[in-house]
């Protein structure tokens, strides 16, 4: 990509003319970073604007025990320092390599050259600045306590599965800890397991409360400050949040704390994935209806394919979900399959979305050490595949992939009739449509 053209792509700079772009691209200048060097460090002066061109660059900042709290992520394209060239003010994290990287470098000194004879530059990137100070003091309004939890602007991902062993904990974890990564203090895992959920110890956390902990009369008042005090977060900032801490605990678990919870987590978080469990219960019932996409894990038996079949059955007539959400994750949990992807799809009539590779012994590994296998084996053909299901799902512009992406299964939610679920839960729904 021409210099020209990367400019371009930065709002401070997009809506300059190509004879303005091309004066700054010619002040530019390389700089090349050896894995763990660091460019600039918190309190530095800010005196350089910087484009990402190849490799990555972490941004953290220390407190005063000496921890590092790490921010966010830079890739290629990516630029930040920008707000140096306007205030100079010092710098508020430190930015280094987490491997070999390439950057260019618009030093402010350079730049205020530029400015004195080109006034046009310094208004766009004023109004620019502007907006961005409207848009930060509209989402902090937003988050003040109090106002409504159920319009959000993160995303919700539910991964489901009608059967034990899937991989369906093992997928929700791995895919919450990778975006961890890329979204820092931005994501969040549920874990909707009422008796005996296994994100913690996959992630080697030991929660001290739960979701069941709240009280019914509370969650009409539950907000982001109330939610903090229910989570435990993951050294890779990743906060997790359990239906319950002991096995009893998930008879107190409602529908209504589900959407409480997602609602408020929605609002905080960029991401939220949700390990559902494998019955349609309320609460798994809520959280599939509040998600932007239901990722189903099916693996290649028999007895899945009939429950998956059920599953597009009940999604369809009982919950009613637009299947245009709902895409098909074909797991081989074991070294070897019954029934191959081409078998499952056709007697499914349903095309498989992702596949998975069998994990190996490293996953068992990893397992039992606590630590996802995206972290512990990035290079594992697992977490590979992992990675490249995230980034069509979870696409780092905010957009859910699975709206509208995923082939409808029969009709869709939309052309279904709009009356209410009958009462007495799915059961009695089920019931309702066998014995007509």
């Amino acid at each position: 990509m021409r210099v020209t053209d990367l400019l371009r792509t930065m709002d401070i700079f997009e809506a300059l003319p190509s004879e303005e772009l091309e004066t700054i691209a010619q002040l530019l200048r390389e700089r090349r970073l050896a894995e763990a060097e660091v460019l600039c460090r918190q309190g530095d002066p800010g005196d350089a604007l910087f484009i990402v061109t190849g490799g990555r660059i972490r941004l953290s900042t220390t407190d005063p025990s000496g921890n590092e709290k790490v921010l966010t992520y830079f890739t290629d394209g990516q630029f930040f320092g920008e707000m140096s060239l306007l205030t100079g003010a010092p710098r508020s994290a430190t930015a280094t390599a987490e491997s070999d990287s390439q950057l260019l470098v618009l030093d402010k000194d350079a730049f205020d050259q530029l400015l004195a004879g080109h006034a046009q530059i310094m208004r766009e990137m004023l109004k620019v600045v502007s907006q961005r100070t409207l848009q930060t003091n509209q989402q902090l309004l937003a988050d003040e306590p109090g106002n409504a939890v159920s319009v959000g602007a993160g995303h919700v991902y539910a991964i489901f599965s009608p059967r034990g062993g899937a991989g369906k904990t093992m997928l929700a974890v791995n895919l919450a800890a990778q975006h961890a990564l890329e979204q820092p203090e931005r994501t969040a895992l549920l874990d909707l397991s009422l008796t005996f959920g296994h994100a913690a110890a996959l992630l080697d956390l030991e929660p001290e409360t739960s979701l069941a902990a709240v009280p019914p009369e509370s969650l009409s008042d539950f907000d982001r400050r109330t939610l903090g005090q229910y989570l435990i977060e993951h050294p890779t900032s990743l906060q997790l949040l359990v239906a319950g801490t002991r096995p009893e605990e998930g008879e107190l678990v409602t529908a209504a704390h589900v959407r409480a919870a997602l609602g408020t987590m929605k609002r905080q978080f960029s991401a939220s994935f949700v390990d559902c469990g494998s019955s349609f219960d309320e609460p798994t019932i809520a959280a599939l209806e509040m998600a932007d996409a239901v990722i189903v894990v099916c693996t290649p038996e028999l007895n899945t394919l009939r429950d998956v079949r059920e599953c597009q059955r009940v999604f369809g007539e009982i919950i009613r979900l637009d299947m245009k959400r709902v895409c098909f994750v074909f797991n081989h949990n074991q070294p070897f399959a019954v029934l191959g992807r081409e078998q499952f799809e056709s007697a499914l009539e349903q095309p498989m979305n992702f596949e998975l590779p069998h994990a190996g012994e490293s996953a068992y590994k990893a397992a039992n050490r606590g630590e996802p296998l995206v972290l512990a084996n990035s290079g594992a053909a697992y977490s590979k595949a992992v990675e490249r299901m995230r980034r069509v799902l979870v696409p780092t512009d905010g957009k859910v992939a699975a709206k509208g992406r995923f082939k409808v299964i029969g009709k869709s939610a939309s052309a279904k009739s709009a009356t209410s679920r009958p009462s007495g839960g799915l059961l009695a729904a089920l019931r309702g449509k066998r014995a007509s």
